[in-house]
């Protein structure tokens, strides 16, 4: 802790701390867990510090990989972080460091699941707060296309099936972690009237009623379920919406049921498709207007 907070410190006060000794005193002494907080904590003052400085350059990796591919790669990328900032309805250019970049640094460390997806962690929440903001499964597919995660088992060192990365529980955790950034707000509102507004996690369901719930509109914590019909109703379906948030201020619309469309803002979701929207989202369903909003 000591060393992560004197990491942190160094940062704050302006400077651009060099990893690679530290990195190389800490694993000769085996302390691989500190190592990969450091190389963590680099990746995130790196996109932090290019929020408020943009032309700024990076100097973290120099020691070890002055040579090196990967040390070249943050080179180019450091010219591009002078950029001029994006239009707002545009996503901006991913220009800061990935997780791949320290793959010089932590090496066979990155083969290991739980290395891997801290440094996953580590690089998407950073996006998302001070860069490109990536969706989840964009991210994922981009991050195995440039190396990671190692998901093969001729790409890992132990080949065990414990020790494979699982990207659909990767995608489950960084969806989890985006509530830690950017919080789901949803209403209920009938004929400009609203009947419920309540907190929800950043995966959620919308349904009908069934016989072992109480009566609509309500919030059930337990199930994470939206029932906003009654168990008569058959114009919905008990599984009919499945909610997703998938960056910051954006969420994936499923909808799960098999005969029932939904009238979105935009179009109708027909069963069994999938739409992503920037949020606020309202969704029609009877008489009832749903509207999904991020309190960032």
């Amino acid at each position: 802790m000591d060393i992560l907070d004197d990491f942190d410190r160094r940062w704050r006060i302006g400077e651009r701390p060099d990893l690679a000794p530290l990195i190389e005193h800490l694993r000769a002494q085996g302390d691989d867990e500190l190592c990969v907080e450091l190389c963590a904590a680099d990746l995130e003052w790196r996109w932090r510090v290019r929020q408020h400085k943009p032309s700024s350059r990076s100097h973290s990796l120099s020691s070890a990989t002055s040579h090196s591919p990967t040390a070249a790669t943050l080179r180019n990328r450091a010219q591009h972080f002078a950029d001029h900032p994006p239009h707002p309805d545009q996503h901006p250019k991913n220009t800061g460091p990935l997780a791949i970049e320290y793959a010089s640094l932590l090496d066979n460390l990155l083969r290991d699941h739980r290395y891997c997806q801290r440094m996953l962690e580590a690089e998407f929440l950073a996006r998302s707060q001070w860069g490109d903001a990536p969706d989840i499964d964009a991210f994922l597919a981009e991050s195995r296309g440039l190396g990671l995660p190692y998901a093969n088992a001729s790409e890992t060192s132990d080949c065990s099936s414990a020790n494979l990365l699982d990207t659909q529980q990767v995608a489950g955790v960084l969806t989890a972690q985006l509530d830690h950034l950017a919080q789901f707000r949803v209403s209920v509102i009938r004929a400009d009237k609203l009947l419920l507004s309540v907190r929800v996690p950043p995966q959620f369901e919308i349904g009908r009623q069934n016989r072992r719930e109480p009566s609509p509109p309500v919030w059930l914590p337990e199930t994470n379920r939206l029932v906003v019909a009654n168990v008569a109703d058959r114009n919905l379906s008990c599984h009919q919406i499945h909610i997703r948030c998938t960056r910051i201020h954006e969420v994936a619309l499923t909808n799960t049921s098999r005969n029932v469309a939904l009238s979105l803002e935009s179009a109708p979701l027909r069963p069994t498709e999938t739409t992503h929207l920037p949020t606020p989202v309202t969704v029609t369903i009877n008489d009832l207007v749903v509207e999904i909003n991020t309190e960032a």
